[in-house]
């Protein structure tokens, strides 16, 4: 889990996908990106103290897709992290991975951009509404907040856990009627590896019974967007 921090303040998740690559919210970042502004905490649990487990680097770049209403970034570590027991990468859901509904899986991430301490929720895999396009994938609503925007949706298969999406809206309380939706982090393979070239992010399979009504985008056709730094 990464805590994206601008000007020393927390602003958004993420989930390390290799070792000097962070995948987070296109939502999270501005249309111009000051990398000197930003910085990247690995292994954090608590905001407001830290400790002798966690990582922190600075960010070279970013980038999004360019293709319209994606809501989806990569951001480029200036240094190689080193995994330890505690700051890992996380396993990717691979292209054609369905979750069908009923499907449990977990959100992670800070809440409210004040919070404090990491918080994990579990909820289920739910159909998206009509309105919802084939690159988004729904979870029945929790209480996320802002600050919970980039970080991990993550479903366990036998020991591994598996990132199927990436927080992307949140309904809060005045909307908890309806399902909290995510970038489907499957249709994304291509684009990813084109970004991270030789990094080679852990892309695998996850078997779950049923059908997912909400599959069938495809992406491949997707191009970059780097997001202009400014300020290194």
């Amino acid at each position: 889990m990464a805590s994206l921090q601008r000007n020393g303040s927390h602003v958004c998740g993420g989930t390390l996908i290799a070792s000097d690559w962070v995948m987070t919210a296109a939502q999270c970042l501005p249309s111009s990106v000051n990398t000197s502004e930003w910085r990247v905490f690995l292994g954090r649990q608590n905001q407001t103290s830290s400790n002798t487990l966690e990582k922190s680097t600075g960010v070279l770049n970013a980038f999004t897709s360019s293709l319209s209403g994606t809501n989806i970034a990569l951001l480029r570590l200036d240094t190689n992290v080193s995994f330890t027991d505690y700051i890992l990468s996380v396993c990717l859901a691979g292209a054609g991975i369905t979750f069908t509904p009923g499907t449990q899986c977990w959100v992670t991430g800070w809440g409210n951009t004040t919070a404090a301490l990491l918080q994990e929720k579990s909820t289920t895999i739910v159909q998206c509404d009509n309105g919802s396009s084939a690159d988004t994938i729904c979870t029945s609503p929790l209480d996320l907040e802002q600050g919970d925007t980039g970080g991990p949706l993550i479903c366990q298969q036998d020991s591994s856990w598996v990132q199927a999406g990436v927080v992307s809206s949140r309904q809060g309380c005045a909307r908890s009627s309806l399902p909290d939706v995510y970038t489907r982090v499957s249709q994304y393979k291509d684009w990813i590896n084109t970004q991270v070239a030789s990094a080679t992010p852990g892309f695998v399979t996850f078997s779950s019974n049923g059908t997912d009504p909400d599959s069938g985008f495809n992406c491949s056709s997707l191009s970059v967007t780097a997001v202009a730094p400014s300020g290194r």
